[in-house]
């Protein structure tokens, strides 16, 4: 809900600030975590990544390549445990 806030209060201009990349990678990996063992944490990458300032079709393509990776790790995981 934070995060949400975050990004909201940023798109509005109220605040002006940079999401260091280095916290993508540890950030990326506590919600893939999180989405592989309880599976609706996805909704959190959206505040993500709105707050790295991406908009429209870059915001678009990354999500979807997110997806896309995540359900092949999915198909993978089910495929290999029968």
């Amino acid at each position: 809900m934070g995060l949400t806030l975050l990004a909201i209060v940023r798109a509005v201009k109220w605040v002006s600030f940079d999401v260091p990349r280095w916290c993508l990678g540890p950030v990326g990996l506590v919600i893939g975590g999180m989405t592989g063992t309880a599976g609706g944490a996805g909704v959190l990458l959206a505040p993500v990544l709105l707050s790295t300032g991406l908009t429209g079709s870059a915001y678009v393509g990354t999500l979807s390549t997110i997806a896309f990776a995540t359900h092949v790790g999915r198909v993978a995981a089910y495929a290999s445990s029968g």
